[in-house]
């Protein structure tokens, strides 16, 4: 990315293999900072770092959980950047030098770096930054030839600078937002690229219609620091009707295991523009009932309720350190 000249968050030249190669590295990057695990995903390895002291402290400790949770320990240094938002671009691009965008997403909304809800397209972006974002990812596909459905991640300041972030080379969970602001299916695009098909649409051809929002459930206790609800579903009633989407792999009966993902599904809500997405998302999460586990939709309720969220005046700390406090007087 830096030899292309696309702006990339400023860190380290490489893994840093050592408390001495990081200390160094530190240095020019400045503080805050993140160390990030090299092979790392699922906003696992990943620490912020006020200062040096910290640095000291944390370094070591990524190293092994990256080492166990990857099988490589290998970190690098990050600048942390305060109150940014995480804005995604989908992308396709097939074997004959086509590539194509569609469209922003917003993923700000995180805990401990893991996504809990997604909009498309990301809202409160004035349009020539979007512009300028969706542009930079198609450029960046380009430049690295490649060739698959595939997501560039971005961070965006509050004064409107956007930084190359990371590339997921594959589909992504809340690839279905995109797929119903644009009335495509990815997965079928994706194998068609696999099998050596052109890409027959144009870019200009490719306009959002609405607003979608994707709301991941995941078995877990919010109130208690999210304590882990592996357990038996005894059961589950899914909301339905116009403009909901449900994807999940369980249903009554089915047990949540503690050894891999906590998820349980997905909801997305597509309607005419974000409020009534809102409002849509709302009704649905108010009909889904999940017995035998604890679950997070009560929390996903607040979060799509909350004045900070309806303005657009989040970051990716948002949930840690505003929403949260107030989430967790209500039910203590």
């Amino acid at each position: 990315m830096i030899a292309n000249g696309f702006p990339v968050v400023p860190g380290s030249d490489g893994t840093v293999d050592s408390l001495k190669e990081a200390i160094q590295a530190a240095k020019s990057i400045g503080y805050p900072l993140m160390i990030k695990a090299a092979k790392g995903g699922g906003g696992k390895g990943i620490r912020i770092v006020e200062d040096g002291a910290t640095l000291e402290r944390e370094f070591p400790l990524v190293r092994r959980e990256a080492e166990l949770a990857f099988g490589d320990g290998s970190v690098y240094l990050e600048a942390y950047l305060p109150e940014a938002r995480h804005i995604e671009v989908q992308i396709l691009a097939d074997t004959y030098g086509n590539v194509l965008h569609l469209g922003t997403r917003e993923c700000t909304l995180q805990r401990k770096n893991q996504k809990l809800i997604e909009e498309a397209p990301a809202a409160n972006i004035p349009e020539h930054i979007r512009t300028a974002i969706e542009q930079t990812a198609v450029d960046i596909a380009r430049a690295v030839g490649y060739q698959n459905a595939g997501t560039v991640e971005f961070l965006l300041t509050k004064d409107g600078r956007f930084f190359f972030m990371e590339m997921n080379a594959r589909i992504q969970v809340e690839h279905p937002i995109t797929e119903s602001i644009f009335g495509l299916d990815l997965i079928k695009a994706q194998i068609q690229v696999a099998m050596g098909h052109h890409i027959h649409i144009l870019q200009e051809n490719l306009i959002p219609r609405g607003h979608a929002i994707e709301c991941r459930i995941n078995a877990e206790c919010p109130a208690e620091n999210f304590r882990p609800s592996p357990g038996v579903i005894k059961s589950m009633q899914l909301p339905g009707g116009n403009g909901i989407r449900i994807d999940s792999g369980y249903s009554t009966g089915d047990e949540i295991s503690p050894y891999y993902d906590s998820m349980v599904l997905k909801l997305i809500a597509f309607a005419d523009d974000r409020d009534e997405a809102i409002r849509l998302s709302l009704a649905a999460l108010g009909e889904l009932t999940i017995d035998g586990i604890d679950h997070n939709t009560e929390l996903a309720r607040a979060m799509l309720s909350d004045a900070d969220f309806r303005s657009g005046n989040i970051h990716t700390k948002w949930i840690e350190q505003s929403f949260l406090p107030r989430f967790l007087r209500g039910h203590t």
